[in-house]
C-alpha cells in the first residue's frame, strides 16, 4: 500500500519567498487526510491557493482534512478545494469547537475577496462537513488512528499525529506557539505527546520565526503597555490594529491588565473573543474575564459618537494589515488628526497599508516636514491622498515559537525515542528559514526535505 506525503503548500507560489499557504495531504493507498488547505495573500491583491493537481493526477480525493487551527493561511483554500471536488463522499472536516466556530466568517471573507464561483460549493458544503476533533486519540478514518494535542498559538490550535497501516507515526504541525499568551498558553509539544504516540516522521513545520532565540512576549507586550499608558494620560485617540483571531483578544487584555479602562474592541474580533470564551478545546484554552472589554457593535454610528468624545481612547481593531476592515475607517478620520496614533501589532504584507503609514511617518520625522499617504480601495486601487498628521508605531507580538524552539522540541522527541528520526519535511516558511532550518535540524534525522508545493515524499 503506498504511503506518501503529497505537498500541495508549504511555499509561496514563487518557491523563493513567503511562507506559501499551508496545505499538505497524507496518501494512504486510494485514501488521502489533508492537513490545512489555506490561503496565501500576497501583495498587490495576489492571493495563492494550494496546488491540487497532485490529488488529481494520482486521482485522490480527501477523504478527510483536519484544520490545525482558524487563520487564513490555513483554512482560507477550504472553499477552493471543495469548488474543485477534491472532497471524497462523506469526507469530515476536522478541527477544534473554536476553528469550527469561525470558519464560516473566512469562507466568507474568501468569497468576498472574490476567488469563489459557486456559493453553496464553496461555503456552504464545506460547512456541513465540520466535526469537533477530540483532544486525543481517535480513529479518523476506519482503520486509521489519530492523536491531537495543544499547539499554543491561539485558541484551539492543534497538532496532529497520524499513524499508517505500516505502522508510522506522523507528526503534522501547524503553528505552534510556546510562550504563555492573554488567550492560550503554551504549546503541548512534545512533553503532552505519549511515548506509544511518538513520531517518527514530523511532515509539517511552522517556520514563520527563524530565530534561534526564543520570543519574549512578555517583555515585548509590555512594552507596548507601557506606550499605551503614556498615550492614554497624554490624552490621545489610539488604534491598536492587528489579526482579528488571536491578536486582537490578547491586545485587549493585555491593555485592562495594565490599567487601561474601557478598551473597545471592533469588527470580527467581537465575534472571536465571544467564540473563544464560550469554547475551550484543551487546557491549554485560557478561561478569561470581559470585565474592562466593551464591544463596538452599533457599526458606523457608534464609531462616530466614540470619536466625537475625543481622548483619551484605545480601540484594538482588525485589520493587521490596514488594507480593509473597520481600521480604513479610522484610518481616514485619523491620518490627518495629530492626536490620533496607529500602533501595528501583526506581520506585515510588504506594501500594505500599515507599513507605508510607518514609513511615512520615519520619513516625517527624518525631513521635518508632513508627508501624504494615498489610501487604495482593496479591490479597484483607486483612492485618495491623505496628509500624514498622525503618529505611527509598531509593536511585534508574534504568536510563534522560533526555530530554537523547534530544535529544541525535536531535540526532545529524538531523546525520548532513543534514536533519531526517519525523516523532517520543512513548510511553512521562507526558503532562507528552511535552509537555516535544515542546518540545525539535520542531526536529528536520517533525511531532511524542503516541503516545497509540488513535492511528493515517500514514507
Amino acid at each position: 500500500m503506498s504511503e506518501r506525503l503529497l505537498y500541495l503548500g508549504g511555499s509561496s507560489l514563487r518557491k523563493d519567498d513567503g511562507l506559501g499557504p499551508s496545505a499538505t495531504a497524507l496518501q494512504i493507498g486510494d485514501k488521502a487526510i489533508g492537513v490545512d488547505c489555506g490561503l496565501e495573500i500576497l501583495p498587490k491583491g495576489r492571493y495563492g491557493l494550494p496546488d491540487f493537481s497532485l490529488l488529481k493526477s494520482a486521482n485522490l480525493k480527501l477523504s478527510a482534512l483536519v484544520l490545525t487551527h482558524a487563520h487564513v493561511d490555513h483554512v482560507g483554500g477550504v472553499g477552493q478545494a471543495s469548488e474543485n471536488g477534491m472532497f471524497a463522499q462523506g469526507a469530515a472536516i476536522w478541527a477544534s469547537p473554536q476553528t469550527n466556530a469561525i470558519l464560516p466568517s473566512v469562507l466568507n471573507e474568501t468569497w468576498g475577496r472574490g476567488l469563489g464561483q459557486d456559493y453553496f460549493s464553496g461555503v456552504n458544503m464545506p460547512l456541513d462537513m465540520r466535526k469537533n476533533v477530540p483532544f486525543g486519540e481517535f480513529e479518523i478514518l476506519p482503520g486509521i488512528r489519530a492523536f491531537t494535542g495543544a499547539a499554543g498559538h491561539i485558541p484551539g490550535a492543534l497538532y496532529i499525529i497520524i499513524q499508517t497501516p505500516s505502522g508510522k507515526r506522523v507528526l503534522f504541525c501547524g503553528d505552534n506557539g510556546w510562550h504563555e499568551q492573554e488567550v492560550v498558553g503554551g504549546s503541548s509539544l512534545p512533553d503532552g505527546i505519549p511515548d506509544s504516540w511518538l513520531p517518527d516522521v514530523i511532515a509539517m513545520t511552522d517556520l514563520t520565526n527563524p530565530s534561534l532565540t526564543s520570543f519574549d512576549y512578555e517583555l515585548e507586550s509590555g512594552r507596548l503597555a507601557e506606550h499605551a499608558i503614556d498615550g492614554f494620560r497624554a490624552g490621545r485617540i489610539q488604534i491598536y490594529a492587528g489579526f482579528a483571531v488571536g491578536r486582537v483578544q490578547n491586545l485587549a487584555l493585555k491593555l485592562v491588565r495594565a490599567g487601561i479602562r474601557p478598551v473597545h474592541v471592533d469588527g470580527s474580533g467581537v465575534q472571536n473573543f465571544r467564540i473563544f470564551k464560550e469554547n475551550r478545546w484543551s487546557p491549554c484554552d485560557r478561561d478569561f474575564s470581559l470585565e474592562g472589554v466593551e464591544f463596538i457593535e452599533g457599526g458606523t454610528a457608534q464609531r462616530e459618537e466614540l470619536l466625537a468624545r475625543g481622548g483619551p481612547l484605545v480601540i484594538v481593531t482588525p485589520a493587521g494589515f490596514g488594507d480593509g476592515g473597520p481600521v480604513r475607517y479610522y484610518l481616514e478620520r485619523g491620518l490627518e488628526n495629530p492626536n490620533f496614533e496607529f500602533i501595528a501589532t501583526s506581520w506585515l504584507i510588504p506594501g500594505c497599508t500599515m507599513e507605508r503609514l510607518l514609513q511615512k511617518v520615519e520619513k516625517r520625522a527624518l525631513v521635518g516636514r508632513f508627508t501624504h499617504l494615498k489610501l487604495e480601495d482593496e479591490f479597484s486601487g483607486k483612492g485618495k491622498w491623505y496628509e500624514v498628521r498622525c503618529d505611527a508605531s509598531r509593536f511585534r507580538l508574534t504568536a510563534h515559537g522560533g526555530l530554537g524552539e523547534t530544535v529544541e522540541m525535536t531535540r526532545k522527541i529524538v531523546s525520548r525515542r532513543g534514536k533519531g528520526l526517519e525523516k523532517i519535511v520543512l513548510t511553512h516558511g521562507t526558503q532562507g528559514s528552511k535552509r537555516e532550518a535544515a542546518r540545525h535540524l539535520m542531526p536529528f534525522s536520517d533525511s531532511v526535505v524542503f516541503g516545497n508545493i509540488g513535492t511528493i515524499v515517500s514514507l
